[in-house]
This record gives structure tokens, C-alpha cells and sequence, in this order.
């Protein structure tokens, strides 16, 4: 290698880690030799796990797509197809722009671009702020609420003082404890008032008490599947708010499988280059909480994260807006997808610092 091979050889690299086409590299025989970034994002596989496998390991051997690269290999001619639907690992599919074309000496190049991108950024933009809107409108709400409550149950404690009947005084501690459940239910609303206190997080440390917590409480014909990436680095975060958050949707999942049963998957992968409201994260943590029950009806779900919102009867309806609030504080982002028997939480938590 000349010495200025090396140089050349690092920028080409940085400028394809940089890249939001995901670009794969195969051999002839259909091993994988090289992901960039934005490709581990799209398979949601580290490039640690998955180079030198074969690539039917990430899709089904009779793919249009592994059709596609032996014709490659066969004729040496580049193949495009617009507006793909294409299959992932996780058994979700995304609408892509894919070229699959010859790369000499012998090999594969597959380009993805994903055609969903700029609207998910539109979406989580729009949930933002949807979600600081609807804190404000909590905070009035609760202040609004608190005064009259408070004069009300000053009032009765001030009367009961002075009833002598202790039939009548039982009245005056109906107007009491209500007045406290009112209080209460309101604090809940807002969420936790302390501030975050960070410190480095395993985020599997979080994922492994969640799920003691669920199996203290779950049915045998609930199961639950680990699916986690062990090179995920720490994070900064507060450990016993991230719990809080992971729990209140695991729990929902939980809810939703009862009486049938079913299987709960917590998986764990990093991201590359996410944007999240006008933010861009170089690395971003990823941790999804996919149930197979139900769904949420379709109605409910514009509201799903709007305060007293529940299709459960016992349910509270805070569970939802309290792990939002909770992930966003940690300038993250919580989002979901439901249809029946497939429905996806998805926790987004950055690593480092951010770029407007």
C-alpha cells in the first residue's frame, strides 16, 4: 500500500459510515463482506454478528432479493426496483429503492434507500410536539385544579372540627379523601417532578428487571423472548426512570395478552444517524417491546399517549403519557405500531451528543 493509499482508504470509509443508502457487499458465495452504518440500522444486526454469514441468514433463501444477486453474479447486469417492500429480520417489512449490481473483482454491491425515513422524522417531530403541548396543558390544568382542591379540603376539615355528630363528620371525611385521591391522581399526571439523576446505564440491566417484575406477577402461558445485541455501550441516563417507562409498557403488553396468552419480545439493537425532533444522534439506543395480542383499536390510537386515554376498563390511562414523558426527558422518543396480534413499542435513547 502506497503511503498515501491509507489516507484515501480512511475518508472513502468515513464517507460511507456517513451515508444514509444503506450499502451491503457480497461475495460469491453469497457471504456478507462489508455493512456500512446505515445498513445495521436497516437489518437492525451489528456488522460484528453478521460478516462472513451467508446472507440467506438475514432473509429467506428464495427472496426475490438473494434472486436478484445470484442473477448479479450470473450475468454481471445491475438490477433496480422502485418502491420495494422489503422483508426484514425482524418480520417487519419497509417500502425501500433497492439496486443490486456487480462490484469486480467478483462480488455483490446492494443500495437501499429507504423511502420512510423523512416521513418518520415528519411523525416524531408532530409526536414532540404533541407531547410538550399536551404538558402544558397538564400543568395548567393541575394548577388550575390544585387551589380549589386545596381550599376544599381545608374547608372540611374545618367543619368536621366543628360537627359533633359522628355520622355528619363521616361526610366531611368522604369530601377529605376524595379531595387526596384528586391530589393524587393529578401528581401522577404530571409524572415525576425530581430531576434526572444520570449516571451511566446498562440498558439490559433495565430490560432483566422489567422482566423479573413481570414474571413475579405473569400467567405460565405468557412467554417472554430475549432478543438483545451485547455490544449496546452504556447510557446516560436515570436507572430507576428508565424502569418506570420500560415497565408501564411491558405491563400494558402484559394486559393485553390476558386471558389467551402469548409472547412478549423484548429486543435491543443501536441505530446510526436518527434524527429525533430537530436533533441528529450519531448513535441512538433502540429497544422495541413487540407483544402478539390484540392490538390497540385502531381508533384509540391517535390518543394513545393523551392522559386518562385506556380501552382496558381497570385501566388509569397514565401508564402511556408517564413513559413518554419520561423517555423524552432523557431527550429520547417513544413510539409505537399496533395492528392485531402486532403491536411494537419503540424506545429511542441517544448515546452522545447531538447535532441540530
Amino acid at each position: 500500500m502506497t503511503p498515501d493509499m491509507a489516507p484515501r482508504k480512511s475518508r472513502l470509509r468515513a464517507l460511507l459510515d456517513n451515508m444514509e443508502t444503506a450499502l451491503l457487499q457480497v461475495d460469491a458465495g453469497l457471504r456478507l463482506v462489508y455493512l456500512n452504518p446505515a445498513a445495521e440500522a436497516l437489518l437492525e444486526r451489528s456488522a460484528a454478528r453478521v460478516l462472513g454469514r451467508p446472507v440467506q441468514q438475514l432473509c429467506r433463501p428464495q427472496s426475490e432479493v438473494v434472486c436478484l444477486m445470484r442473477e448479479v453474479l450470473r450475468s454481471g447486469r445491475t438490477f433496480t426496483r422502485r418502491e420495494y417492500e422489503l422483508p426484514l429480520p425482524s418480520g417487519r417489512s419497509e417500502y425501500v429503492n433497492l439496486t443490486v449490481g456487480p462490484l469486480p473483482p467478483e462480488g455483490v454491491l446492494v443500495e437501499v434507500q429507504r423511502l420512510g425515513r423523512h416521513h418518520n422524522i415528519v411523525q416524531d417531530a408532530r409526536r414532540q410536539r404533541e407531547l410538550d403541548a399536551t404538558r402544558n396543558l397538564i400543568r395548567g390544568l393541575a394548577h388550575e385544579v390544585k387551589n380549589p382542591l386545596g381550599g376544599i379540603r381545608g374547608a372540611a376539615q374545618l367543619l368536621e372540627a366543628e360537627l359533633a355528630d359522628a355520622e355528619q363528620r363521616e361526610y366531611t371525611q368522604v369530601i377529605i379523601k376524595e379531595a387526596d385521591r384528586l391530589h393524587k391522581l393529578i401528581d401522577r399526571m404530571l409524572g415525576p417532578r425530581r430531576p434526572l439523576q444520570r449516571a451511566p446505564v446498562n440498558l439490559h440491566e433495565v430490560t432483566e428487571r422489567v422482566i423479573r417484575l413481570l414474571q413475579a406477577e405473569a400467567s405460565d402461558d405468557v412467554r417472554i423472548v430475549r432478543d438483545y445485541d451485547p455490544s449496546i455501550p452504556e447510557l446516560s441516563g436515570d436507572v430507576d426512570q428508565l424502569i418506570q417507562a420500560v415497565l408501564n409498557v411491558a405491563r400494558n403488553a402484559y394486559e393485553a395478552l390476558r386471558p389467551g396468552g402469548g409472547t412478549i419480545t423484548f429486543r435491543t439493537r443501536v441505530q446510526r444517524h436518527y434524527t429525533i425532533g430537530t436533533r441528529r444522534h450519531t448513535t441512538v439506543a433502540q429497544l422495541t417491546i413487540h407483544d402478539d395480542g390484540p392490538g390497540i383499536p385502531e381508533a384509540l390510537q391517535p390518543q394513545i399517549f393523551f392522559p386518562m386515554v385506556s380501552d382496558k376498563n381497570t385501566g388509569s390511562g397514565i401508564g402511556l403519557p408517564i413513559a413518554q414523558a419520561l423517555i423524552s426527558a432523557h431527550d429520547g422518543l417513544l413510539k409505537f405500531q399496533s395492528r392485531p396480534g402486532d403491536t411494537t413499542f419503540e424506545f429511542i435513547l441517544p448515546f452522545g451528543t447531538a447535532h441540530d
